[in-house]
């Protein structure tokens, strides 16, 4: 609601432009009155509204004095003029000192229709920068003072996927999943869109919805949001935190979502968790699941690859039988491969596939994909030899050649998998050895590199640059270059005119 303040020392004309202000439209209420500019400062230096209709000519003090008054006092308000008098200087002084329209008396319907309308869409734009601003400034940890809202928010994180990825090598995997999720459309069918805002996470899987406190939809809504929604199988987590957080604490309550997203978030499902900033623990029921797994171990040892497998899918199966904690399952997964390499007779060293393990749950988010995967690494080094070294390193050549022709269009893990053959797990595990990085880091670091090329250049606009190295969105290649560079491409860019770089 748009709070306004009405000026004017005529009671008749006073009451008749409150009351067409808020028949007019309904998003602006008056929520106070004067006769006077000295009435109406000292109630604006205690007091919050949004716009001022102020008479010109009132005795004590008159409308364009008061308006002098707010500019001297860095009073935030949107002024209009209202007056009977056509001068020029009249108006040229209320003009330069701010003010929004200069309206003649009586009012005229339609133009004051026109004027609130602009006003609305003034105020929603100066809304919308000034909570962006401080959504970033909170979000960035940045200390308090620095923040100057003190209004109440709730807050929702959105994370998809199994696990917490800053501009990691799942950079490509990662980048258009929200695409294909319009929270803006989903919370608004819930909430007045004046009341949220949606902006991008630290992490690259994470969303944050800010709403305004007392506008906050129940629990049971916003589970029904997480049930609508599909994000290709993958799971999405929801933390809802209700509680009123000023906006001075939200970097602290982020930071704890985050943590709580991760240690509660399930195995292969889909969860939403109302988060409380008093009690961050979640009560769930314990399986002795250690006793389980060291079966599964005892069953496979002395055992072939197919045999390894088929413990590995009961296991998985048993974890989609009952919510399972993504932490708990990674734990298992890795104490089951860890004893078997211990207890095997091929000589497998855990140590060298646990990096493989730990991409393969954090890069797949069905059963199948993660079995598919597991069945060519238990296949390797519980069975026979895929590749020799020669071949693996030729496999990790033709990697790099390929990635060096296409980084500038979308590349996924499965397109290495279609094209070469092998599951993801094991093409980024032999790109590694031979280049120390996995082939989605290599991808960023060559579009990166071909971006500074082009920033250097300096005839191109950063949207086109964006468009070259194949990101849809030229806001996210600036948070993608930031991340890895540390500077803005606009402020590469700068440092290139001032021959910095």
């Amino acid at each position: 609601m748009i709070r306004v303040m009405v000026i004017d020392d005529e009671p008749p004309i006073l009451r008749t432009v409150c009351d067409k202000i808020e028949a007019i439209n309904p998003h602006f209420s008056v929520e106070a009155t004067a006769n006077n500019g000295r009435e109406a400062l000292e109630y604006l230096e205690k007091r919050k509204v949004d716009v001022i209709f102020v008479d010109v000519s009132m005795p004590v003090m008159n409308g364009l004095e008061l308006l002098e008054k707010i500019n001297e006092r860095k009073i935030s308000v949107i002024p209009v003029i209202l007056s009977g008098y056509k001068e020029f200087e009249y108006v040229r002084r209320a003009y330069a000192s701010h003010a929004i329209d200069y309206l003649l008396k009586p009012l005229n319907e339609n133009e004051l229709k026109l004027l609130l309308n602009r006003i609305e869409s003034e105020f929603q734009k100066k809304q919308f920068e000034e909570n962006a601003q401080n959504f970033e400034l909170a979000l960035s940890g940045k200390r308090n003072a620095d923040i100057k809202s003190t209004e109440g928010w709730c807050l929702l994180l959105f994370t998809v996927g199994n696990s917490q990825i800053y501009f990691a090598g799942n950079e490509w995997n990662y980048a258009e999943m929200f695409h294909t999720i319009d929270l803006e459309k989903e919370i608004g069918q819930l909430v007045d869109p004046m009341s949220f805002w949606v902006v991008d996470g630290r992490s690259i899987n994470e969303k944050l919805v800010f709403i305004k406190k007392g506008r906050e939809p129940k629990f049971k809504d916003i589970n029904g949001i997480l049930e609508k929604i599909r994000v290709e199988g993958i799971p999405l987590t929801g933390v809802y935190c209700k509680t009123g957080i000023c906006m001075s604490d939200i970097y602290t309550v982020y930071c704890g979502m985050e943590k709580y997203t991760w240690d509660n978030m399930f195995f292969l499902r889909s969860a939403l968790f109302a988060f409380d900033i008093n009690h961050m623990k979640t009560e769930r029921l314990n399986y002795d699941m250690n006793s389980s797994t060291e079966s599964l171990v005892k069953e496979c040892v002395g055992a072939g690859p197919e045999k390894i497998f088929s413990a590995l899918a009961k296991m998985i199966e048993s974890f989609l039988s009952y919510p399972v904690s993504y932490k708990e399952a990674v734990k298992q997964i890795r104490y089951f491969f860890s004893r078997l390499c211990k207890e095997s007779s091929v000589n497998s060293d855990y140590i060298e596939i646990e990096e493989d393990i730990q991409y393969i749950l954090g890069n797949c988010y069905t059963a199948e994909a993660i079995l598919e995967e597991f069945h060519f690494l238990i296949d390797e080094n519980f069975g026979r030899d895929v590749r020799g070294e020669k071949d693996k390193e030729t496999l990790a050549r033709e990697v790099k050649h390929f990635l060096d022709e296409n980084y500038k269009r979308r590349i996924s893990n499965q397109d290495l998998t279609e094209v070469f053959g092998f599951v993801s797990s094991y093409i980024s595990s032999i790109f590694k050895i031979y280049y120390g990085k996995t082939p989605m880091d290599y991808v960023v670091e060559c579009r990166m590199e071909e971006g500074k090329r082009l920033l250097r250049r300096g005839d191109m606009k950063i949207k086109e640059i964006a468009d070259r190295l194949g990101y849809e969105d030229s806001l996210y290649f600036s948070k993608v270059f930031k991340k890895i560079e540390g500077i803005s491409p606009k402020e590469y860019m700068n440092r290139r005119g001032n021959n910095i770089i």
